[in-house]
């Protein structure tokens, strides 16, 4: 009576987010038979085929299908890998920040081993150069066929606008001096021709 109830169940290993679809096929000669369902975290079900809209990697492991039919039992198992999104990291890390007319090298980075780049510029390398303020996006597939996008800010300051004021008059007579100041006067450091570091000089000639 073995050969008049036979059951068998297929599903596919898949990336966290997609759908997971596990599928029987019973033979039987008639009908009223019955499905009992178990796997991973407890997870039961009565129905023909089990459905998950959107798989997370708890949702991996064996899933058995018991099919009973009076007297009869048929029962087939299937070990079903759920792989984790690639985590996405940037070298440097945010905030970046560069000052104007100055470039940096954005390269993108995953605990997994990746197998493609496409960034929001078009480039499909590991890193891209920017010059520009703005989101830069990458989308990256791992070696399992999974995929994952994040977006890096960079931000460009402008570089600051020096003048110099004569705390005087500029024109003077030999041996007598005037002081010239730098502003802005909230610069994180300053560099005169002369080698000073000082926000004004004293100058002779």
């Amino acid at each position: 009576y073995k050969d008049l109830l036979a059951v068998e169940i297929y599903g596919d290993s898949l990336c966290e987010g997609k759908e997971l679809r596990i599928k029987s096929n019973v033979v039987c000669g008639v009908n009223g038979y019955k499905y009992f369902w178990s796997g991973p975290n407890n997870f039961t079900s009565n129905d023909t085929n089990v459905y998950l809209s959107k798989a997370k990697y708890i949702n991996s492991g064996w899933y058995y299908l018991k099919v009973t039919m009076n007297d009869l039992e048929a029962t087939d198992s299937v070990f079903v890998q759920v792989y984790s999104k690639p985590n996405i990291y940037f070298e440097p890390q945010e905030p970046v920040t560069i000052c104007e007319g100055d470039s940096v090298t954005i390269k993108a980075k995953s605990d997994c081993t990746i197998t493609a780049y496409k960034w929001s510029d078009g480039s499909i390398k590991e890193s891209i150069l920017v010059k520009n303020t703005g989101y830069y996006a990458v989308l990256i597939t791992d070696s399992n066929g999974c995929t994952n996008v994040d977006s890096v800010l960079v931000n460009v300051s402008p570089n600051p606008i020096v003048k110099i004021l004569a705390l005087g008059n500029p024109e003077f007579c030999l041996g007598d001096s005037v002081t010239l100041k730098a502003t802005p006067e909230d610069l994180a450091s300053y560099l005169w021709s002369d080698g000073s570091t000082e926000k004004t000089i004293t100058v002779k000639e």
